[in-house]
């Protein structure tokens, strides 16, 4: 068992859908566990009614059982499209300090949790940081490590909320939030958005809390 001080835990509320392959969840697993940063909770949040994706997703999660992160499952069985719903029930189960987002089609580089966290434990007036995202098509080599094969513009900008109004330059795997120094009526994505429910829950979030902005290379990638 892994005994943490939970000022010092990063949750990663991480999305999965049975309609997707699961190697998509796979790979942004593993880009977690790769990162350099401990102690991190991974919280997969599995919406299915398919029993062979739940089967799958435990035979996954298994081979972390004994690893130096923690790993839990969340199943919301609905055929409906809940995506927003089911980052509220990641974040609810989520006992770290900070917290960030991972959905399955994207994956961290092993600098994101530290390049993020860095400048929270080390400047107390910022709630939150964000750094820069790449768009790229990636693939494991034959040691099941992440490759990147092509690499496109990345997202990321110097921070300027009028211009976070005209267009969303802050994917949601992009941030880490210190919980512990924002308004906790803020940590939930608003259920009636359907589509641009990160984008909604960023706004909120950045008017009221400016974010520091990490000036390095990409800390991860979006899929293409």
């Amino acid at each position: 068992m892994l005994f943490i001080h939970e000022d010092d835990l990063v949750s990663i509320v991480v999305r999965t859908t049975g309609k997707r392959n699961i190697s998509f969840l796979n790979e942004a697993i593993e880009s977690i566990a790769s990162n350099r940063y401990r102690p991190i909770e991974v919280i997969v949040v599995a919406q299915t009614e398919d029993e062979d994706f739940v089967k799958a997703i435990g035979e996954l999660t298994a081979i972390y059982q004994f690893s130096d992160f923690l790993i839990s499952i969340i199943i919301n069985q609905t055929s409906q499209d809940q995506r927003t719903r089911n980052l509220n029930l990641g974040i609810d189960q989520a006992r770290g300090r900070y917290i960030g987002f991972l959905d399955d089609d994207d994956i961290f580089y092993e600098n994101h949790i530290e390049a993020l966290i860095t400048p929270l434990k080390e400047i107390e007036c910022f709630s939150w940081s964000y750094g820069n995202i790449a768009l790229a098509l990636c693939s494991t080599d034959g040691s099941n490590r992440i490759v990147n094969k092509n690499y496109d513009a990345p997202f990321g900008r110097d921070f300027d909320l009028d211009t976070l109004f005209q267009g969303n330059f802050i994917p949601i795997h992009a941030y880490l939030i210190d919980r512990n120094r924002i308004n906790q009526d803020l940590l939930i994505f608003d259920e009636k958005f359907e589509l641009a429910e990160d984008y909604a829950f960023l706004l909120r979030l950045a008017v009221n809390y400016r974010p520091y902005y990490v000036r390095e290379l990409e800390i991860g990638r979006a899929h293409v």
